[in-house]
């Protein structure tokens, strides 16, 4: 029975996972993504240091198995990518998603092209992450070696590079970059002509799952691929997770819990055209040709929880179940203290830049135990702003929310957030819902599946069910309504605290 492969480039974690043709799990690893810490909120990739990466985690695999490998896909974060010179070759390190060095650019968007006009094209909001600013911050960094390149790689599509020799992209991994434009599905060049970047810069755009060819010999020698697998275009992180966990109808909402937390539904066409003027969501495109997606994030969910229990809980590796059991010896409002947990700016509020995390309210007779309440119950403050951004362009009401990702693994985040969202939310067994998404597309490419958007019953299994409490749900709703009521006296603060505090 033949394998397939998906490739999961995450922010901190590198995955793979082999499924076979029943959609069966039969073997993964994991590892760190190799980054390096700049300091000042900055942080790289090294191109070197990914790929041996991705041959070290898909060497593992393979040796859980001895079955024939049919084919392989790559899912990666969004914005993150290498410019490369003519022969291929990496010029610069990846610059991370997050990270805070382009945010100047945002401003020269602003004087340039305009944040409206930005929104009608790309069905973005104007901002520093995406990788149209990361490309003209090399340009302005090093203008002599920014001549010398010739083409824009995200994450994932320089792994299926790595491996095929191709260079293709896919429409969900394309309009992250804010230079796509996303109903006529092509790049956008009033953008590319404003930026003074040719369009020969940018691959090909794809549907996902597109065979691009074998696996080349090469790498086949450094991954231990065997010769004649077929690599396949991937796709954004968070769309393959919302093809395996069945998101893919209107009415069912992914909730992706990692280092960002994201909330993203799908829309047809018309309903994502109505829903591009509105700057409270994200409009992208999906994985297929006239299929749209809308989505609400938040930069540093899961982030913060491993920094609470890292530095303040346990001073050790981050434990999910440190983290619930101390946050359950607290009560419902953790004792009057709100955590506004903005550990990398409150990524929706347009003048939200500098902001900071706050603790509001807090007095000598709390533990951490009640900080550890109050940033899940903050974390699911935000996670109901995300559900409310969401519900008011959606084509029909949400039915469930489907939650997959490291943070489900944390039984009262997940039943704070349920209890403040007032709706069921599903955990599912699935684990590597990214990684199982690109193993999928792997499985469309390769002729093995003839429609993935009919899953496998593994992918959708639920592991957990987190049914709403009526009582705390009435009670959240008061303290939501608080939380609201100082959030724009906490977004003012943080910005005052940021312009005068001590950088690393």
């Amino acid at each position: 029975m033949p394998l397939l492969i998906g490739i999961d480039l995450g922010t901190t974690h590198l995955k793979a996972l082999a499924i076979d043709e029943e959609g069966h799990p039969r073997a993964s690893a994991s590892i760190p993504t190799p980054a390096t810490d700049e300091g000042d909120g900055r942080v790289v990739y090294d191109p070197e240091a990914v790929w041996q990466s991705v041959c070290q985690v898909l060497d593992a695999v393979l040796r859980g198995t001895d079955q024939r490998v049919a084919g392989i896909a790559c899912a990666s974060m969004g914005e993150a990518g290498f410019l490369l010179d003519e022969g291929g070759t990496p010029l610069w390190p990846a610059i991370a998603w997050f990270d805070p060095r382009t945010r100047p650019l945002e401003q020269w968007w602003q004087d340039h092209v305009g944040r409206a006009r930005i929104r009608s094209i790309t069905g973005l909001s104007m901002d520093f992450t995406y990788s149209l600013n990361k490309i003209l911050w090399y340009r302005d960094a090093d203008p002599d070696r920014f001549a010398r390149a010739r083409h824009w790689l995200g994450m994932a599509e320089w792994v299926a590079f790595k491996l095929s020799g191709h260079m293709a992209t896919n429409y969900s991994l394309a309009s992250r970059t804010m230079a796509f434009d996303l109903l006529r599905e092509e790049w956008a060049d009033e953008l590319l002509e404003a930026a003074s970047l040719p369009r020969s810069l940018l691959p090909p755009v794809l549907p996902a799952g597109t065979p691009l060819g074998p696996v080349t010999a090469g790498a086949a020698g450094e991954t231990g691929l065997p010769a004649g697998t077929v690599v396949c275009v991937g796709a954004h992180d968070h769309i393959c997770a919302a093809l395996a966990a069945g998101a893919i109808t209107p009415g069912v909402i992914l909730n992706s819990c990692g280092t960002a937390e994201t909330m993203l539904t799908t829309l047809d066409r018309a309903s994502a055209s109505e829903a591009m003027p509105d700057e409270r969501v994200v409009v992208g495109h999906h994985l297929f040709p006239n299929l749209y997606y809308v989505m609400t994030s938040f930069r540093t969910s899961g982030l913060s929880a491993d920094w609470f229990v890292h530095h303040l809980l346990t001073g050790g590796s981050p434990s999910h179940e440190a983290f619930a059991g101390r946050a359950a010896e607290s009560a419902v409002g953790a004792r009057g203290l709100l955590f506004y947990p903005y550990l990398r700016d409150a990524s929706d509020q347009r003048h939200g830049a500098g902001s900071s995390g706050l603790l509001v309210g807090l007095r000598d007779f709390h533990t951490n135990a009640d900080v550890a309440r109050a940033l899940i119950e903050g974390l699911a403050f935000e996670a109901r702003r995300m559900f409310d951004r969401l519900q008011a362009v959606m084509q029909q009401p949400a039915q469930v929310v489907r939650a997959v990702g490291g943070s489900t693994a944390n039984p009262v985040w997940m039943q704070v957030k349920a209890d403040v969202l007032g709706i069921v939310v599903d955990v599912l067994e699935m684990k590597e819902a990214t990684a199982y998404g690109a193993a999928l597309l792997a499985g469309l490419g390769t002729g093995t599946f003839s429609d993935v958007r009919r899953m496998p019953e593994d992918s959708t299994r639920v592991r957990g069910r987190y049914v709403p409490d009526p009582t705390r749900h009435q009670a959240y709703d008061g303290l939501y309504r608080r939380y609201l009521s100082l959030l724009p006296s906490v977004i003012e603060v943080g910005a005052r605290l940021q312009g005068s505090s001590q950088r690393r």
